[in-house]
């Protein structure tokens, strides 16, 4: 019976995990010179896109669209972690835009709204 009811979660977790996958991706990606509030405003477009509102789906998303030696500069910043796991979307935009957007980006940004 136990066999059962895990092979039926297996079943029904799976359509999520290849979900995943495909946004994960089809994701923009951040590499080495690109601007970061370029790729976080591409990643946003993508989401509304794609309907991906799950705060936590979003923070693996972006974990996983960082690439090339951009990555070891987060890497255990992960967003399944503590405390990681408990920041907000913006907050975890926030953290990892701190390695990689200049201050006068930052307040250019900040002047455009």
């Amino acid at each position: 019976m136990e066999n059962e009811v895990d092979q039926q979660a297996a079943a029904v977790a799976q359509p999520q995990r290849t979900w995943v996958t495909k946004i994960i991706s089809s994701a923009p990606k951040y590499g080495v010179g690109k601007k970061w509030n370029h790729f976080i405003d591409s990643l946003d477009v993508f989401f509304a896109t794609v309907g991906l509102e799950n705060a936590d789906l979003r923070k693996c998303v972006l974990y996983s669209a960082i690439q090339d030696e951009n990555f070891s500069t987060i890497r255990i910043y992960k967003p399944n972690k503590e405390p990681y796991q408990n920041y907000t979307y913006q907050e975890y935009v926030s953290l990892l835009g701190g390695f990689f957007s200049p201050a006068a980006e930052s307040d250019l940004k900040r002047t455009e709204f």
